[in-house]
């Protein structure tokens, strides 16, 4: 399974330059499609803060790949309902990978997945933001970059 921490690019910019209820726009937006690209199980931690959790095995195995897609499309598909216009959203994923059949059971304990998943996020946001890194824990309990 994998775990993502999602945070949306500049979010307050949104409501600032064009409403709560843009911003409202996006927030519904944004999480309907890392569900649809994901297949996961999203829910909003806070602000515009995300977590998601995907079980299905195919998907985590090409998640670099479903990422990139759901970046491509945020940046490509918002339109503000009402005045038409095209803005591009972008977002920071920090996700780990949990592999079970290897590990049998997982060697972190839920908290320490999560915080391991905001950390790689937080990677992300301190380096530039808009883009994702995936990491692992290892049967040690370890995170190692995948």
């Amino acid at each position: 399974m994998a775990v993502m921490f999602v945070d949306i690019d500049d979010f307050k910019a949104f409501n600032t330059q064009y409403g709560h209820s843009v911003g409202d726009q996006v927030l519904m937006f944004f999480s309907s499609l890392l569900a649809r690209k994901t297949g996961g199980t999203v829910g909003r931690v806070g602000g515009d803060e995300f977590l998601a959790v995907v079980e299905d095995r195919e998907v985590v195995q090409e998640l670099d790949q479903h990422l990139t897609r759901l970046e491509e499309e945020a940046r490509k598909r918002f339109v503000i309902r009402g005045n038409g216009a095209q803005v591009p959203v972008t977002c920071c994923i920090g996700a780990v990978i949990v592999d079970f059949s290897q590990h049998g059971a997982c060697p972190a304990g839920p908290e320490q997945v999560v915080q391991a998943a905001d950390d790689a996020m937080y990677q992300i946001k301190n380096h530039g933001k808009k883009g994702h890194l995936i990491v692992e824990i290892d049967s040690d309990g370890n995170i190692v970059k995948s």
